[in-house]
């Protein structure tokens, strides 16, 4: 009778029987050595369907039933629990990538909404320091709005500078001064960046 959770082959039995008769207790080094190249040439879903689990912590007399299974040429199919585990895990996978493509959908939109009748040109550049968090799905640093030239928001009496180069959420004598990487093509995600884009206005326009 099969252990609980053997393979459904059915030389399984037969191949057991000859991997159990071969186990002596000692382990033979020059033999160890042909089970891992025998794992190499076989392949991870070879072995798989041999041992019904997977080939990476495996007993000795499990090493010899890969043995044996290679010596009879056989090729089982995956067991069921491995294909079922296997489209589950391509099922997550595809949620999370539709998920986090429906977040730079989002920020790519939100991006162009803030950029919308802005008459100072922009650069996103990503913070180094600092990761974005939120999203739960969307990782990667957090990228921030860039005047390419001095621009300004604000009333014309008190106006605040965003000076050239510097986030436009960066206050003109913050102590730890964002640091920033080159220019990227991907949408700016600082939401206190999004939020002034609309607001902000070229300096010149003030003389």
């Amino acid at each position: 009778m099969k252990p609980d959770g053997a393979p459904p082959y059915p030389e399984y039995e037969q191949l057991l029987a000859e991997a159990r008769s071969r186990d002596t207790g000692f382990v033979d080094p020059a033999r160890l050595r042909d089970v891992e190249q025998l794992v190499w040439r076989r392949g991870y879903d070879w072995c798989c369907s041999v041992l019904g689990k997977a080939p990476d912590r495996r007993t000795w007399r499990e090493s010899l039933l890969l043995l044996a299974a290679d010596r009879a040429n056989i090729d089982p199919p995956l067991p069921a629990a491995i294909v079922e585990a296997r489209e589950e895990r391509a099922r997550w996978e595809a949620e999370v990538e539709a998920r986090r493509n429906a977040v730079l959908e989002r920020d790519a939109a939100r991006w162009a909404e803030a950029r919308t009748g802005c008459t100072v040109d922009l650069e996103v550049r990503p913070n180094t320091k600092g990761r974005r968090y939120g999203t739960g799905y969307a990782v990667g640093a957090l990228c921030h709005a860039v005047p390419v030239t001095n621009a300004l928001s604000g009333s014309a009496r008190r106006p605040r500078l965003h000076r050239a180069g510097r986030p436009l959420c960066e206050t003109p004598n913050k102590a730890r001064p964002v640091v920033l990487g080159e220019p990227t093509d991907q949408p700016a995600t600082c939401v206190a960046c999004l939020n002034r884009t609309p607001h902000i206005r070229p300096e010149e326009q003030d003389r």
